[in-house]
């Protein structure tokens, strides 16, 4: 049925097939040899779930007409033109919703999971549960993770974002026009899924990252690691077709498996916004939980304005000879510093700084590297430790069917293994760095 909605439409186009593979799972073959800058797929653009494509729902005909902006009308990617001069609905939550192009996808998904005769009934049939997202993991789960750089702390300090976003742009909007959602479709739960569902198989359809999208059979793609960092699929939506093209970088033989490129993302990025892991990850960063700036630094106010355009995380890599630590260095910043610094206004602004190219004192760099490395050897574990993580990996690995509790588990494990790999490589070459940034704090 799902082929057979795609397939109704003379537009679409596909040498691939959906098949299970013993290693990654459910994924797309080549049904036909494949070479480089040759279209695998395309799909029209009307059968992407996307706010572009908010006409195709119930809920377009429940509201108002002027509570939508002009490219809901067009279904194409345009300046919003309703938003010149004073509009009647402008403070309402709903209009800014409706406004932003995420928001109002994440709205768009919440009420067609729950719409009996949604016009993408068979492609959300075939989504994972929430299950599969580790912001619905309980407690008892995530200990699994306790005393590696993601602890669980972090989790749920991202569920409490998760549910602050709910509460300011959607619970209004349900409280205020009740009457137009189901009452099932308003739950957290329901918008943490959708929030997650767009987060792991959404593809962006603008070239300004703005308007993202669920495309049907293209979110099929499992990903390619790769040492190089490499693409081997591009994507774009052809405003000539009106469809969304996939394009091979790499060639392929009938019945290979046909990868996409979703980034290249650290473990805890994968696990987070993904729900899986890799081994022997080629990208091995390791997450530093950063420290909270206290409201008795001299420089509170200053730096809290700068630090909050950051967001969470701060990273270690291995290729990083001068390593982009922003948050640290202002977070370390002195008087003399925070003077010397007058325009900073983002992190950007001394992204590029360090004591090797003047801008940071060596002080503040030996902080930096200082807090680094103690977090990264809190969270190294003995030998003894991961020889029995590693037999328990293996006992896991062995089983060819798992109960949940299980898989997540061994995620979580895979996870802790490819993390304590890192932490070796990192710690001897942050400890290097550490050595010449205290001589030349003593010369």
């Amino acid at each position: 049925e799902y082929l057979a909605w795609l397939g109704g439409d003379s537009s679409f186009r596909s040498v691939v097939a959906l098949q299970d593979f013993s290693d990654t799972g459910r994924g797309l073959c080549a049904r036909e040899r494949i070479e480089m800058e040759d279209t695998i797929l395309e799909i029209p653009a009307e059968k992407i779930l996307s706010a572009l494509n908010f006409r195709f729902s119930p809920l377009f005909h429940l509201i108002p007409s002027d509570f939508f902006p002009s490219w809901v009308f067009s279904g194409t990617i345009e300046d919003d033109t309703n938003d010149e001069g004073y509009h009647p609905y402008l403070q309402t939550h709903l209009y800014q919703v409706l406004h932003n192009p995420f928001m109002a996808t994440i709205l768009l998904l919440m009420y067609e999971r729950f719409n009996t005769g949604s016009y993408w009934k068979e492609m959300i049939s075939l989504m994972p549960s929430m299950e599969d997202s580790i912001l619905f993991w309980s407690d008892d789960e995530l200990q699994s993770l306790v005393g590696s750089s993601l602890d669980p702390s972090y989790v749920i300090m991202k569920n409490k974002k998760c549910a602050q976003v709910y509460l300011d742009c959607l619970a209004p909007i349900f409280k205020y026009h009740a009457d137009l959602f189901p009452p099932d479709m308003q739950s957290i739960d329901n918008f943490k899924w959708a929030l997650t569902s767009l987060w792991s198989r959404g593809y962006m359809l603008d070239d300004n990252d703005e308007f993202p999208g669920l495309v049907p059979f293209a979110d099929m793609f499992n990903h390619y690691p790769s040492e190089a960092k490499e693409y081997v699929a591009v994507y774009n939506l052809d405003s000539c077709t009106n469809s969304f093209k996939v394009i091979a970088k790499r060639s392929y033989d009938i019945g290979d498996q046909v990868f996409s490129t979703y980034g290249h993302k650290s473990n805890d990025e994968w696990l987070v916004d993904y729900g899986f892991v890799f081994r022997n990850n080629p990208v091995k960063d390791v997450r530093i939980k950063h420290p909270s700036l206290h409201p008795s630094d001299a420089f509170y106010k200053e730096k809290l304005k700068i630090l909050s355009s950051h967001g969470d995380n701060v990273y270690a890599a291995p290729e990083n000879k001068v390593a982009k630590f922003s948050y640290l260095r202002i977070f370390f910043f002195d008087e003399t510093e925070m003077e010397q610094f007058p325009n900073c206004t983002t992190l950007a602004d001394v992204d590029s700084c360090s004591p090797f190219n003047l801008g940071i004192s060596f002080r503040n760099e030996r902080m930096v590297y200082e807090y680094v490395l103690d977090f990264m050897n809190s969270i190294t574990r003995p030998k003894e430790e991961r020889e029995k993580l590693k037999r328990e990996l293996e006992a896991l690995e062995a089983c060819t069917e798992l109960p949940l509790t299980d898989q997540k588990r061994k995620m979580c494990l895979i996870f802790i293994t490819e993390e304590q790999r890192a932490l070796d490589e990192l710690v001897e070459q942050y400890s290097k760095q550490l050595e010449t940034i205290v001589t030349e704090c003593k010369n």
